[in-house]
């Protein structure tokens, strides 16, 4: 769309080729006008036009000058003015194309650059970020990967995260953290958390002061309500004093305990299994032993292959459901007697038959 800079100046673009100061190379005419508006602001524009032999004008871009902001356009093929960046107060806008910087260094005085200035929607952001390296075709102005390899750390805005497309790698005593030190990881290892904080380093994995695991301790579990503290290393596994379980034994509780080991298993003082000595209920003298060749009760009834043997002159043998039927033996007559109670008491035994040995 024509300006009223354009009106103006068309009208006065004249063919000066003939009057140029130089004649070397292409010489396009120019013409500056300025125009004063009635609120006193001050506009300059200068444009540029080419003249073909036919006299047609073409207008091919423009500078101006306008409320102090100073901008630069093009026209191009189709005869549209393209706006390509305006300088002032706010700063440089650059409306179209890409903008190159051939200096070896830029420096920016500001402490933060915005990206995606302007987007309606968070959406418009995906895929924005920082690339490094990259070359443009200068036919298409597409950009081209340096060895076709992206080098790049992108915003994926569906899953609200960054995506790099290179390792990042921090220098010592530099961290990654999340929440100030809520989540920390540098080369010591990781700690998350402030109270009672999980660390995993080069030693091992530690919650606080009540859990670690360790390559030279194993695995301890501090019980905080009582005293049943669970440790597990190389050695074996304990809990408190009440269970231990190690490569030669299993023994559970404190008082009474229960052990199990190569040699059998054991209850307290009154009970234990083994290979060598069988089944021992109670303390000597009054122990109840099994084994694979004999039962004994005490020291006064022993069962084995031979027989049964009752070495307690007040032993006897009792039969029946009633235990009606009685066989003892009578030290005072050196006799062996036969008794049977009917009254079904075992109180009132009246003997039957007696054996003497004369």
């Amino acid at each position: 769309m024509a300006t009223v800079f354009d009106t103006l100046i068309e009208g006065r673009v004249k063919d000066l080729t003939k009057r140029a100061i130089h004649s070397c190379g292409t010489v396009y005419t120019n013409h500056v006008v300025q125009v004063q508006h009635t609120d006193d602001a001050q506009e300059l524009q200068h444009a540029f036009y080419s003249i073909d032999p036919l006299g047609v004008t073409t207008k091919l871009g423009a500078i101006a000058f306008s409320n102090g902001v100073f901008s630069f356009e093009i026209v191009d093929g189709a005869g549209d003015t393209i706006p390509i960046f305006t300088v002032g107060e706010g700063g440089i806008d650059i409306l179209e194309g890409i903008a190159s910087f051939g200096s070896t260094s830029l420096n920016v005085e500001d402490i933060d650059i915005i990206l995606g200035s302007n987007k309606a929607s968070v959406v418009d952001l995906d895929g924005g970020g920082i690339k490094l390296g990259l070359l443009f075709d200068e036919d298409t102005g597409d950009p081209i990967l340096l060895d076709g390899n992206p080098i790049s750390i992108l915003y994926d805005q569906p899953n609200n995260f960054w995506t790099s497309s290179v390792g990042i790698n921090l220098e010592v005593g530099s961290a990654f953290t999340i929440d100030t030190n809520a989540v920390s990881l540098d080369e010591t290892g990781l700690t998350v958390g402030t109270v009672d904080p999980i660390v995993l380093d080069n030693t091992g994995l530690s919650v606080g002061a009540d859990l670690s695991l360790t390559k030279t301790s194993g695995l301890s579990i501090t019980d905080t309500v009582g005293t049943d503290d669970i440790s597990l290393t190389t050695a074996g596994l304990t809990i408190g004093t009440e269970v231990s379980v190690t490569p030669t034994a299993i023994s559970l509780g404190s008082v009474n305990p229960i052990v199990l080991d190569a040699t059998g298993l054991s209850v307290g003082t009154d009970l234990s299994l083994t290979v060598a000595n069988g089944l021992v209920l109670g303390i000597a003298p009054d122990q109840t032993i099994i084994d694979d060749t004999s039962v004994q009760l005490g020291t006064d009834v022993l069962m084995n292959h031979d027989g049964l043997y009752i070495t307690n002159t007040d032993g006897a043998i009792f039969m029946g459901d009633l235990k009606q039927w009685k066989i003892v033996f009578d030290s005072s007559t050196d006799s062996l007697k036969f008794q049977y109670d009917n009254s079904g008491t075992g109180t009132n035994y009246i003997t039957k038959t007696e054996m003497k040995s004369t």
